[in-house]
């Protein structure tokens, strides 16, 4: 069942690749080089759903233990842990599995009251474009609330129950060990 939804959210991540790639090339958007700031902020709110391939990947690895130890010592709160600001490119440790946050901040939009698409970015993001994005590019961004939806269509519990970043890594390994601590070993062929 963990499995399932691993695969069903890592579908996801690939249509927004796409997607977020196609919006980064129109708009020309693109993170400094080794900025992440956003990746050091501390009130990151998520959920445990989108963090499950990157549980997957830890428990399968055997680094769970390690990580749990670490947030153990750290708290629920606090600069998330996957970060390392020894990491070229940004300093995700879990890049290919980072969260759907992680992949949506700064390249997607949201529906303004106003009914004008609005660009999801940090300061630094939205300075350097300097002439603004027309509606014709804005239109290209993928919307940040249909990817929520989709998690939610998922599980509606894990793809609802925001809470600090540090908090939901930990519940997911969690989640995920449990289910491979009970599962049946495959018979040999």
């Amino acid at each position: 069942m963990i499995l399932g939804k691993v695969k069903a959210v890592k579908r996801i991540f690939e249509e927004l690749e796409f997607r977020t790639g196609t919006f980064a090339e129109t708009s020309k958007i693109k993170c400094l080089s080794g900025c992440s700031l956003c990746c050091r902020k501390s009130s990151i709110l998520v959920t445990v759903l989108e963090f499950l391939p990157a549980a997957e990947e830890i428990v399968r690895t055997g680094s769970s233990d390690k990580i749990l130890e670490t947030l153990d010592s750290r708290g629920e709160d606090g600069t998330c842990v996957f970060y390392n600001p020894f990491l070229r490119e940004g300093g995700c440790s879990v890049y290919e599995n980072r969260g759907l946050i992680c992949r949506l901040f700064g390249f997607s939009a949201r529906v303004h009251k106003d009914q004008k698409l609005q660009l999801i970015a940090c300061k630094i993001i939205k300075e350097s474009i300097t002439s603004g994005l027309s509606e014709q590019t804005m239109e290209k961004a993928p919307l940040m609330s249909d990817f929520y939806l989709k998690l939610y269509g998922i599980d509606p519990e894990l793809g609802t129950r925001y809470q600090p970043i540090n908090k939901a890594i930990q519940k997911a390994i969690e989640l995920v060990a449990f289910h491979f601590q009970f599962r049946r070993p495959r018979k040999a062929s």
